[in-house]
């Protein structure tokens, strides 16, 4: 059996790692202003939804509302009717 010598390779060149700059200011949005924009977006899709619920709770309530009046906010009477 031969006896088998460890081969070598030449070391290899290391290179510097990358740098980020991370506090300059590119031309690109940054997460901040992108985690604004999302925020205020949102922000106001739910003010919309409110929006929209309430027109469309007042709107399918309006029949009953002309019919008795807001008077059921107030007042003391009640009528309960049996099934």
């Amino acid at each position: 059996m031969s006896e088998m010598t460890p081969t070598t390779s030449p070391p290899e060149e290391i290179l510097p790692a990358a740098t980020f700059d991370f506090t300059s200011k590119s031309a690109g949005i940054s997460g901040d202003s992108l985690l604004r924009l999302v925020t205020q977006g949102s922000a106001c899709t739910i003010l919309l939804m409110l929006a929209a619920l309430l027109i469309v709770l007042s709107s399918a309530a309006m029949t009953s509302i002309r019919s008795f009046g807001l008077n059921f906010l107030i007042g003391t009477e009640w009528r309960s009717y049996a099934l």
